[in-house]
């Protein structure tokens, strides 16, 4: 009969690619790294987002309200001539 050391020796010889915790930790170190600078980036790229859309959409009011007056001065145009 083997001995628990005896085994756990074996064991080892034979997992060596497994990670130990302390890999485990560093990797969660690595991981959480690279997750807060994603976060960083992404908030970026939604204040970036929001200037643009907020760009867009004054544009579009303008060209809605440039079309509402162009169209009521052809229609007052046309009510002047025609009346």
């Amino acid at each position: 009969m083997t001995t628990v050391e005896e085994r756990l020796s074996r064991l080892e010889g034979v997992y060596e690619h497994l990670a130990t915790k302390a890999d485990i930790e560093a990797l969660r170190g690595d991981f959480e790294k690279a997750a807060e600078s994603l976060r960083g980036d992404f908030e970026k790229a939604v204040e970036s987002m929001r200037g643009d859309i907020g760009r867009a959409e004054a544009r579009m009011l303008r060209w809605a309200m440039g079309t509402i007056i162009a169209g009521a001065a052809v229609l007052i145009g046309i009510d002047r001539l025609a009346g």
